[in-house]
């Protein structure tokens, strides 16, 4: 099943590494296209694939791509 959360990522990402941590996420979650918030560059929502990946993975998933994330919201 398709479920999406909010997460806060800790740090301020040039355009080419948010597109990276873009891609790396979507492959990882189940190919669900994940976004960032328009009015705040550090909030992505992420949809994912609940028989893929737990939602506590998603912190550990940016993270092995060098990025700092926290959920905010599930």
């Amino acid at each position: 099943m398709t479920r999406e959360t909010l997460l806060h990522i800790d740090q301020d990402l040039a355009k080419k590494d948010k597109e990276q941590l873009l891609k790396n996420i979507c492959h990882e979650c189940g190919d669900v296209k994940p976004h960032f918030v328009s009015k705040n560059p550090r909030m992505m929502f992420v949809s994912y694939d609940d028989r893929k990946v737990n939602i506590h993975d998603l912190p550990g998933i940016a993270n092995k791509y060098g990025t700092n994330a926290s959920i905010v919201d599930f």
